[in-house]
């Protein structure tokens, strides 16, 4: 029955059995009579103080981090992502101390060591079985490598260890013939005793251990890969980087808040180096550290920063205090490390209050020289840490964030600074949340990026181009996301595609909409997707859009159902060509009327066979490679099939991604229109080669042809037979891109060979066409 009681509920039933008043219990617990009362109004609050959580815990006598995630946890306001990560931290400390104490138990050795350290057990195995083995010494001093994995509740991961011993001396080592033969009954023991245990990225050591085999003492080393401090509901990741994070400040600019917060919203793992560094030395006097406490802050920034240590998984780190990594060595490591480094910075005005609160911990009223005096340690040291980070250089990604002081925390007319916790974490929650943004729409950017040299690379250079162009594009989405004031990163629209262009989703004042951005100029698509709309048809609403330096258009979003043709039966797919093939009648005539109207337009645009034997003169270089026949005269051909009498604005490309559907409406719409000028029965014959092939392409064509009737049909056929010859292109450069077999000669190819050039002699044998 206790057990489904809140925790408010218990604290009153065990108020009530150790007899205490409502007033003793407060002034045990230090909370007034209001905030007592609220909380027995209102069950669905909690206290956000970990010390009045750590109090209440202590009455109870219940674990602190177990009831910090049940008030994390319970029904009312969401709760605040820093007392899940702080209680996530407590929790796993707390596990790690547990374990080694239990396994310090199993091993006899309890009470031996109030503290027991995971090198404890270590040294104690290795003295048993080392000293029982009494054969030789391995050729290096290295004894024992143990890799430990073990799930732990929702926290699935793998840990590796690695436990060394080595001598004072390495001539130390015995004159013996023959190797140790104690590496295996080690690492089996190790594995079995130790299984499961969670220990910090870090190095413990002990030179107690005295050995037959060695002259002289040696240092044991546990070397755990990681301490994972998770959250203890995980949110759904992003698609990020399995990279490390550094998070580091002066003091109050909350350095570990703005880690626990970026860790809890990336899916991350958090700790800090102090926090590591606890779990081997004491910290010393009133929170003043000791110097053995700074060696090992000192060693465990190195192994993260400089050595690098495997993790099982990417993990956000911060500095409570950042001198560690103003010595020469820690230097070099940040100037080196290859991943994110977040700088938070003080504005003049924190600074102050900054200085005021480091003056409180030895005096309630700190004096103004001594104010002025932690004033001038802070600016040196926030200099220093700029210098340090500004020196990375941009092949290393730094982020800097300002935080600046709040209303509640402004110095008051006595001079005195109020204690405004509540709202500095504000601040730190809106700093988390905008580099948590970034760095989403960073990896969302670098992921498609790499897909896309991916490609480029697979297809030996022919597209080398867009390499550039992308890059490019990731340069405007920067700028664009400033110029038109777009809110927060939504995520990618639909999958990312190895192209260089980039669909992005953004909240704005005029709710989410989509950020379509190129690195080159493409007017087209704009312009023409405007006129179509204007004159109904369903094409989506662009809301704005531009060309300097490259396009880029803003759009609402709507949802839509992405079919591709070949999930759609035979029946379905004619009826969907019907139905395209009426909207756009419509929108070509729009598209000539336009072009009849305004003479000019000619110069903005690009003409089709421009834009088509580009294109296919790319990919005909493969199909050339791969031992393909490629026709001497499809320059000519394109010339003598893209260039109309009647032109009008196409669109260019349509295919089964740029034809969908809305979920709501059912209606068919059309996305992505490059704004080409040329024959309408280009569209008609692109889309049944991209969806019906040599199979149905012409069944396709002839089912649009009836729709409109408008159409050339002997132009409309020639068309098809350019555009088969693209697929078989196409087909053979995107086995090159994905690194696919060319299964020479390939049966699908030399079909599409065979129809094209069927189709487009018999175009070419007709009436040839007249020309502007």
């Amino acid at each position: 029955m206790t057990d489904q009681l809140g925790w408010f509920e218990r604290l009153e039933a065990a108020r009530k059995r150790n007899r205490f008043s409502v007033d003793k219990l407060l002034g045990q617990l230090q909370m007034s009579r209001a905030t007592y009362y609220d909380y027995k109004a209102h069950p669905d609050r909690r206290p956000r103080s970990k010390s009045t959580i750590a109090k209440i815990a202590e009455f109870l006598g219940e674990d602190m981090a177990a009831l910090s995630v049940e008030m994390a946890h319970v029904s009312g306001p969401p709760p605040t992502a820093f007392l899940e990560a702080a209680a996530a931290r407590d929790l796993n400390t707390r596990l790690y101390q547990q374990h080694v104490l239990a396994l310090a138990h199993l091993l006899g050795m309890a009470g031996s060591s109030p503290r027991a350290q995971g090198v404890d057990v270590a040294v104690r195995i290795l003295r048993e079985l080392l000293t029982q083995a009494n054969s030789g010494c391995p050729e290096s001093p290295v004894v024992a490598v143990a890799s430990i994995g073990r799930g732990l509740d929702r926290r699935e991961s793998v840990y590796q260890h690695q436990i060394y011993v080595l001598p004072k001396d390495l001539a130390g080592f015995a004159d013996v013939s023959e190797p140790s033969t104690s590496v295996a009954e080690v690492s089996a023991r190790v594995n079995e005793v130790m299984n499961g245990v969670m220990l910090p990225v870090t190095r413990e050591h002990s030179t107690e251990l005295a050995l037959p085999i060695f002259r002289g003492k040696a240092d044991v080393l546990l070397y755990p890969g990681l301490l994972e401090m998770r959250p203890p509901e995980p949110l759904a990741p992003w698609p990020t980087e399995d990279a490390t994070l550094l998070v580091t400040g002066v003091y109050y600019a909350g350095a570990p808040d703005v880690a626990a917060l970026l860790a809890r919203e990336l899916q991350y793992g958090f700790s800090t180096f102090d926090q590591m560094a606890r779990l081997q030395a004491r910290a010393g006097l009133r929170g003043l550290p000791s110097a053995a406490f700074k060696r090992s802050v000192a060693g465990v920034a190195h192994a993260v920063l400089g050595d690098q240590s495997p993790t099982a998984g990417p993990m956000v780190w911060a500095t409570d205090d950042p001198e560690p990594l103003l010595t020469p060595v820690a230097r070099a490591d940040v100037a080196n490390f290859p991943d994110p480094v977040v700088m938070l910075t003080l504005t003049d005005e924190v600074l102050d209050y900054a200085a005021y609160r480091i003056g409180c911990v030895e005096s309630s009223h700190p004096s103004p020289e001594d104010q002025a005096e932690n004033r001038r340690w802070l600016d040196s040291q926030q200099e220093e840490l700029l210098a340090l980070v500004k020196g990375r250089g941009h092949a290393r990604r730094t982020i800097i964030r300002s935080i600046d002081l709040p209303p509640q925390a402004r110095r008051r007319a006595d001079g005195v600074y109020p204690d405004a916790v509540d709202a500095m974490f504000d601040r730190y929650v809106g700093v988390a949340s905008s580099i948590a943004e970034e760095l989403r729409l960073e990896s969302v950017i670098a992921a498609q990026i790499d897909r896309l040299d991916r490609r480029v690379a697979g297809g030996k250079g022919v597209y080398a181009a867009e390499q550039e162009e992308i890059r490019e594009a990731r340069q405007q989405v920067a700028r664009l996301r400033a110029a038109l004031q777009l809110g927060r990163f939504l995520g990618p629209v639909g999958y990312l595609k190895a192209k260089p262009q980039f669909l992005l989703l953004f909240d704005s004042p005029r709710g989410p909409v989509v950020l379509k951005v190129y690195g080159r100029l493409r007017p087209g698509e704009a312009l023409v997707q405007r006129l179509w709309r204007r004159a109904g048809v369903c094409v989506v609403n662009v809301l704005d859009s531009g060309d300097m330096p490259t396009s880029w258009l803003v759009m609402a979003p709507f949802a839509i159902e992405h079919r591709p043709p070949p999930e759609l039966s035979a029946g379905q797919l004619l009826d969907t060509t019907n139905e395209l093939a009426v909207q756009m009648a419509q929108a070509h005539q729009v598209g000539r009327t336009e072009l009849a109207l305004t003479p000019d337009i000619h110069a903005k645009l690009q003409r089709l066979d421009l834009a088509i034997g580009k294109h296919l003169g790319k990919v005909l270089v493969s199909l050339s490679l791969h031992g393909y026949p490629v026709p001497e005269d499809w320059q000519k051909t394109v010339q003598e099939l893209c260039v109309s009498t009647h032109p009008t604005l196409l669109h260019g490309d349509l295919g089964g991604g740029n034809v969908v559907r809305d979920v709501d409406s059912g209606q068919l719409w059309i996305l992505d229109a490059c704004g080409y000028i040329g024959p309408a029965e280009f569209d008609a014959a692109r889309w049944a080669a991209r969806n019906g092939g040599t199979r149905s392409g012409e069944a396709l064509l002839a089912a649009w042809l009836d729709a409109d009737s408008g159409l050339d049909v002997s132009q409309a056929r020639g068309l098809l037979g350019l555009e088969l010859l693209m697929e078989a292109g196409v087909r053979e450069i995107v086995k090159d891109e994905q690194r696919q077999p060319l299964n020479f000669p390939d049966p699908i190819t030399e079909q599409l060979l065979k129809s094209a050039s069927q189709l487009i002699r018999a175009k070419i044998a007709s009436v040839p066409l007249e020309r502007n």
